[in-house]
């Protein structure tokens, strides 16, 4: 793990020095604007052309300053950025981040799985909200669509993120741009194609250009005054007019697309001078690069083409020659040869954003690897731990299973649900295609199937009970497909009494039982320990009583619990004497 203060220090003092040299070039722009106003109050009171020379001098210095000054504030807002990047890293080292990451990636996605809430890998202080750094949508929704795939096979992401994990210059640098950009931001560089007929206003246009060429020449040998040059500049006018009329949404839909380019413009200039190993990366990058030479003329056009927000402007460039009609048909003509690359780019862009949020984990946490990716129904992982846990007080666990029934019994708050979500989340992670929190993970891609926050819903009349049955049927249905899945109930059928519970648990294990699911299940009912099958396997957390005080190791254990505490606790609660 990478040292974010000394990064940070640095970053400090670039930041100190770039203020600094913005500073003084503020003073210096300030020193001219003033010796600009002294000189040009000189030169009506002189009218000496010494005067003349010196404004002249002193306004173009004037002019290099402010863009200059220009250039160095971006500079500031960008080490600005940087730091801000550099604390939020800090922040994911420790138990910090909660409540300080804002983005919970609800609402991207249409009828959530069960899971996703159930693991908190969407919401508040979520898996979403400690990985995301994307700030267009589209990439957020990159994201949100890898923590809930599964089947995952790709080993060239694999390689992809563990590049950006092992490269924190280009991951900060990444983020600091894409923090300068509008949040939400939706890119997107797709609109009609116009049916306009270019050559039949062009006609006009170029006829008007030829009266006012005529008329100039006539009014220069005083064959006509001069004053009907205006009549060729006001036809030409005329057709801009009634072309603007007739074709005014292309004009405006042209406009409307200035931010989105200038938004890729300036995402895509992250990748400016690097160079990537991984195939995946060289790909995305060799894209961006593409489209970016259709970005850049469609920038230029657009930028021509904004003389239209100044009537005077407006005025003067369409009076004599049809302007704005030439540019839009350059931009269609532009637009139409780069459109596919660019829109294949903006993909490729908003997968970026999410390969570079699942590298965070890797860049933040000191227990991390790159799963195993196996064919075989067997999950094993070594210290493995809950990547959202405060990680100077999580304790790790290792485990292995294979297809069948896994039953873990334990104390109450031993951490048999904890446990149950870490082993769950990190089967996301690996779903995603990143890091995962363990010293060795390895486990096929797995369909996961939750019922955990079950409660009844006084709205549709849904009992707890009834609720959790929803929860295992879907489980069931896809079982039918012959896919690999995982099942996690938490305290299965709480919402019953014990002798149904027992059978109706019994039930589910058995039909849940096949060579293609694994099954993870806790409970406080014994008897459900003791189903009669060479793929049930049991498991338990338990605890020690130390000066009357109870303490727990959060490790789990082969065998079944033997101790229960909840009469100590309720002892403790003032509830039992």
């Amino acid at each position: 793990m990478h040292n974010y203060q000394e990064l940070l220090a640095n970053n400090s003092q670039k930041l100190k020095r770039i203020k600094q040299i913005t500073n003084l070039i503020s003073i210096i722009r300030l020193v001219l604007f003033v010796a600009f106003v002294i000189s040009v109050i000189m030169c009506f009171y002189t009218f000496q052309p010494l005067w003349i020379v010196i404004s002249i001098a002193l306004l173009m210095l004037f002019i290099g300053m402010v863009i200059v000054f220009s250039i160095y504030n971006s500079k500031v807002k960008y080490y600005v950025s940087c730091r801000n990047v550099i604390n939020d890293y800090i922040l994911r080292t420790t138990d910090e981040w909660k409540g300080k990451m804002l983005e919970t990636g609800q609402g991207l996605i249409k009828n959530p799985d069960d899971f996703l809430y159930d693991l908190d890998v969407i919401g508040k202080n979520s898996l979403f909200s400690f990985l995301c750094i994307a700030k267009t949508v589209g990439g957020k929704k990159k994201l949100i669509e890898k923590l809930t795939r599964y089947g995952y096979t790709d080993d060239e992401e694999h390689k992809a993120v563990e590049e950006l994990a092992n490269n924190i210059d280009f991951t900060i640098d990444f983020q600091a741009r894409l923090r300068m950009l509008r949040n939400n931001t939706i890119l997107n560089n797709d609109f009609e194609e116009t049916k306009v007929n270019f050559k039949l206003y062009y006609g006009f246009g170029f006829a008007a250009l030829a009266i006012i060429i005529t008329l100039t020449v006539l009014a220069i040998l005083n064959v006509v005054g001069s004053l009907s040059i205006i009549a060729g500049c006001l036809l030409n006018l005329l057709v801009f007019f009634i072309f603007s009329k007739k074709n005014g949404k292309h004009f405006s839909e042209t406009q409307s697309l200035l931010n989105t380019v200038l938004v890729l413009t300036e995402s895509f200039s992250v990748l400016n001078n690097r160079t990537f190993t991984s195939k995946l990366l060289i790909e995305y990058e060799e894209t961006i690069k593409l489209a970016e030479i259709g970005l850049q003329k469609v920038k230029k056009l657009i930028g021509y083409d904004s003389l239209r927000k100044s009537w005077l402007s407006l005025l003067l460039t369409n009076a004599i020659f049809p302007f704005s009609i030439l540019i839009l048909e350059q931009y269609q003509k532009t637009h139409s040869k780069y459109n596919d690359i660019i829109k294949r780019a903006i993909v490729k862009f908003e997968n970026l954003e999410a390969l570079v949020s699942l590298s965070i984990l890797r860049q933040v946490r000191e227990t991390t690897v790159l799963p195993n990716i196996t064919d075989q129904m067997m999950i094993e992982a070594t210290d493995m731990v809950h990547p959202l846990l405060n990680p100077k007080t999580v304790v790790p666990n290792s485990f292995k299973t294979g297809a069948g029934i896994n039953i873990i019994t334990g104390s109450n708050m031993s951490g048999k649900t904890s446990f149950m979500r870490t082993l769950a989340i990190n089967l996301v992670l690996l779903n995603a295609g990143g890091y995962v929190c363990a010293k060795s993970f390895s486990a096929p891609s797995l369909k996961i199937f939750t019922s955990m926050r079950v409660g009844d819903d006084i709205n549709t009349g849904v009992s707890t009970f009834y609720s959790e049955l929803l929860r295992v049927k879907k489980a069931l249905e896809f079982q039918n497909t012959n896919n690999k899945m995982i099942t996690f109930v938490d305290e299965i059928f709480k919402g019953t009494n014990s002798n149904d519970r027992i059978i109706g648990a019994k039930t589910l294990m058995t039909k849940l039982n096949t060579e293609n699911s694994i099954v993870v299940i806790t409970t406080h009912d014994f008897e459900i320990c003791d189903l009669q099958d060479d793929s049930v396997y049991n498991y338990h957390f338990s605890e020690e009583y130390k000066n009357e005080t109870i303490v727990f190791d959060y490790k789990i254990r082969p065998g079944k619990c033997k101790t229960t505490n909840a009469l100590y606790l309720m002892r403790k609660a003032g509830i039992l004497n």
